[in-house]
């Protein structure tokens, strides 16, 4: 079997790690996995494609930014030579272009947005309209991601899976400290509050900080850390300013993104995980909080409602700043990791459930 994942961009975020982690397991099980981009990588990505190479995962993807036409004749020479089995489009975009080439390979699109508001374009919606015969499946990450797209389109196959991680990698206790704190810049005996995402209005970097302002004055020790892509910024400036307005530019550090293996020595690290987010579909970056057994605060959004059934876990209205700030000093009291069975978010079993999908499709 020969699998095709076409992604949009190769970058630190949710789709793009449920790939890497997927094309690892699959290619354990002897699995010939791809991956094609329609746009070039983030530069801080290129390590994590080096990794992937290494293991006998090749990514494709064009020198420059494409467009139109000329996405569709890349995409379009990539599966001619590359023949695949199946090809699994992860978002909109990607599905978009890997059904407008009529080629008559078992085609699934793995619907990324639970709000699904890309179609919320007129657009969008009547190209979906037009093309969804083209998919002989649709997978949601989470159960609302499915409901609202049968909602609005219907589809004969839909099944839910939700994303899957290397529970392994994130639930060990990293040995290197003082080595990971030294080559990030961060304090040697400082305790850590982490917020991992892209710098977006959704992801809300801001309110954690307003939220932790008293409580850095209060504990000279303690440090904010945010690790993500730099996409927005206005967001990452305000960010900058409010840190110089409030004197506290030595608790707190902004770091690039960091490929998983050192996410999970981060978190291993960490005293607290912060997740204020406004949208989020099935999170990758929760499970890996969960995994790690550390302490979260995060938004009282639909989608990360999951994260409520496990120990150490506060949701929270992240706008009203006084209950955010309760709800990060009531953890930060709380020393011991905690145990939590995450066995249903295995990557090996997501990995599992793809290919009992793609068993239904009859495949060459």
């Amino acid at each position: 079997m020969r699998v095709l994942h076409v992604i949009h961009t190769p970058r630190f975020s949710g789709a793009e790690m449920l790939v890497c982690s997927l094309t690892i397991a699959h290619n354990k099980q002897s699995i010939d996995s791809r991956v094609v981009a329609i746009a070039p990588p983030d530069k801080n990505f290129l390590s994590t494609i080096a990794l992937q190479e290494k293991l006998g995962i090749n990514w494709i993807f064009p020198s420059e930014k494409t467009r139109k036409l000329s996405r569709l004749i890349f995409l379009y020479n990539v599966i001619k030579e590359y023949q695949p089995s199946v090809i699994v489009a992860h978002s909109l975009i990607p599905a978009l272009y890997a059904r407008l080439l009529f080629i008559r390979t078992p085609k699934v699109f793995v619907l990324h947005d639970a709000n699904q508001n890309d179609h919320k374009s007129s657009l969008y919606y009547f190209l979906e309209l037009g093309l969804q015969f083209l998919c002989r499946a649709v997978v949601g990450v989470s159960s609302k991601a499915i409901s609202n797209y049968t909602k609005r389109f219907g589809f004969p196959i839909a099944k839910i899976i939700p994303n899957g991680v290397d529970l392994e990698l994130f639930s060990k206790r990293p040995t290197l400290n003082q080595d990971f704190r030294k080559r990030h810049g961060l304090k040697k005996d400082a305790r850590l509050m982490v917020q991992i995402g892209r710098f977006t209005k959704i992801k809300r970097q801001d309110l954690s900080l307003r939220a932790s302002i008293d409580i850095l004055r209060k504990n000279p020790d303690l440090m904010l850390v945010f690790v993500g892509e730099l996409e927005d910024i206005e967001i990452y400036d305000r960010l900058n300013k409010m840190i110089v307005e409030n004197n506290i530019s030595d608790q707190v550090a902004i770091l690039k993104p960091l490929p998983r293996d050192e996410i999970a020595d981060l978190l291993g690290i960490a005293s607290l995980y912060l997740m204020p987010s406004a949208m989020e579909a099935h999170s990758v970056a929760m499970i890996e909080a969960l995994a790690s057994g550390i302490g979260i605060v995060c938004s009282d959004i639909d989608s990360l409602q999951f994260s409520a059934a496990y120990a150490g876990v506060i949701l929270v209205d992240p706008c009203k700043t006084d209950e955010y700030t309760k709800s990060i000093e009531t953890l930060l009291d709380i020393t011991h990791r905690y145990e939590r069975d995450l066995s249903r978010f295995d990557i090996e079993k997501t990995a599992e459930h793809y290919l009992e999908l793609f068993g239904t499709l009859n495949l060459q």
